[in-house]
């Protein structure tokens, strides 16, 4: 039980950073105004949606 709940709590930690990225990300494409943030925003959120539920599958 222990285990699930370290586990849990890393997810937890995981997702922050992976939105903390994805922000990140977006504020730079858009100082720089390389991309459009929409493409990043899209695909940074796909790539968070996948490793969510893969963290989720492993769950159980």
């Amino acid at each position: 039980m222990k285990k699930k709940k370290d586990y849990q709590r890393w997810l937890i930690v995981a997702k922050l950073a992976l939105i903390e990225a994805i922000v990140n990300a977006v504020l730079s494409a858009v100082r720089i105004g390389t991309v459009h943030p929409k493409v990043i925003a899209r695909a940074a959120s796909a790539s968070l949606v996948s490793e969510v539920a893969q963290a989720e599958l492993l769950l159980g």
